[in-house]
């Protein structure tokens, strides 16, 4: 009883035989609703189907484990992974079965609340007009937009794991890496300046770049940064283009 996941018995008929009281919690019942219910009660029939291909293999003594889709009392779905075994007498006939059934409900909405998030992120990732890249705490590139890909004149696939400090004068490096270790730990919110970019195909003289710490939950430690780059040398209007840019930073560090 003391079990943190679901444990439910069934017998030869699929009537239940007993249920834990995790297992009831989890279905919104009490486990004296439960007793004596069929198994196909809690389910919908697409789940029926399934169950009686899992009961199958469960009679021909065959034990497993798979996920599978219960109907909460309240008519949402519950996602579960089931641990099953076959109960089978001295005889050899099969009586029923066990599992013990963990609730995935949770970990499930999380993982898909996290790819609607990361769909969002990357639509706005392109939406930019300036060059994107993220790195790591070792300045490696994990993610860059369209436009970063065409100012190296790299694919977006060839740019990964390349250290982002290459592409700056070596002059510049020491100090730029005490700086991004003060993002990383903290000690500053935001790194912004005019900065020389050294490419192997052309250099740009005047580059406006920002640096912003990125945290995977608000309470985190930075783990990443974002970097943006803006070629000052092109005839268009920085003001205008920085504020824009800075609106949509702030969009994607809400998401990140």
């Amino acid at each position: 009883e003391n079990l943190a996941e679901g444990i439910w018995t069934i017998d030869s008929n699929a009537f239940t035989t007993y249920v834990n009281r995790a297992m009831a919690n989890m279905l919104g019942y009490t486990p004296q609703e439960m007793l004596g219910k069929h198994l196909f009660d809690f389910m919908d029939e697409e789940a029926v189907l399934s169950a009686k291909y899992y009961l199958m293999r469960r009679s021909e003594g065959i034990k497993e484990n798979h996920y599978f889709e219960f109907t909460h009392k309240s008519n949402h779905k519950v996602y579960t992974q089931i641990n099953t075994y076959p109960l089978i007498d001295n005889n050899g006939i099969y009586c029923g079965a066990i599992a013990a059934i963990t609730d995935l409900t949770e970990k499930r909405k999380f993982e898909e609340t996290k790819q609607i998030l990361e769909n969002k992120f990357t639509s706005i990732f392109e939406l930019f007009s300036v060059c994107l890249v993220i790195v790591n705490k070792e300045f490696e590139v994990v993610n860059a937009n369209k436009k970063m890909a065409q100012l190296l004149n790299y694919s977006k696939e060839e740019i990964l794991n390349k250290n982002i400090l290459a592409i700056f004068p070596k002059e510049y490096h020491a100090e730029l890496t005490a700086q991004l270790q003060l993002l990383l730990n903290e000690k500053l919110e935001r790194i912004m300046g005019e900065y020389k970019i050294v490419l192997p195909h052309k250099t740009i003289e005047n580059a406006f770049v920002n640096f912003f710490p990125i945290k995977t939950t608000p309470v985190s430690t930075p783990s990443e940064l974002l970097i943006s780059i803006m070629d000052m040398t092109e005839e268009k209007n920085y003001e205008f283009e920085i504020a824009k840019n800075e609106a949509l930073f702030r969009s994607v560090l809400e998401h990140s």
